[in-house]
């Protein structure tokens, strides 16, 4: 292995290792609001707002649930095909691409979950 080689695959494992841990408390919160039965709950009675703010948050917990869970899976595959280009600029640039779009993925089930909290908090409050 050149040392060019080394140094790619030293810096891929780096930002792999950087990306998970980044989103790994993202993943632990999302599964403890699942086990805490935030999220997951079947049961809905729709008779006064409460009840549909439960709902928002039941439904927003499992969707964000499967988006990190994807987007944890498209980072460890990008960033599998990160180490195995091997110089190829194409695949280099694919891999990349999918980290920055599994990373705005994240963004946007975290803005999706600010603007619900945000809702519910100013339907409470009329």
């Amino acid at each position: 292995m050149t040392s060019a080689t080394s140094k790619k695959l030293i810096y891929g494992l780096i930002l792999l290792v950087l990306i998970q841990a980044t989103l790994l408390p993202l993943g632990v919160h999302t599964v403890q609001a699942y086990k805490a039965g935030v999220a997951g709950s079947v049961e809905v009675k729709i008779e006064k707002i409460e009840d549909v703010n439960s709902l928002i948050t039941q439904v927003l917990g499992v969707l964000q649930f499967i988006l990190f869970a994807i987007a944890g899976i498209f980072i460890v595959i990008a960033g599998y095909s990160y180490l195995t280009a091997q110089g190829d600029a194409d695949k280099t640039a694919n891999a990349r691409n999918m980290i920055m779009y599994a990373i705005i993925a994240v963004g946007i089930g975290l803005l999706a979950t600010f603007l619900s909290v945000l809702v519910q908090n100013l339907l409470k409050s009329t």
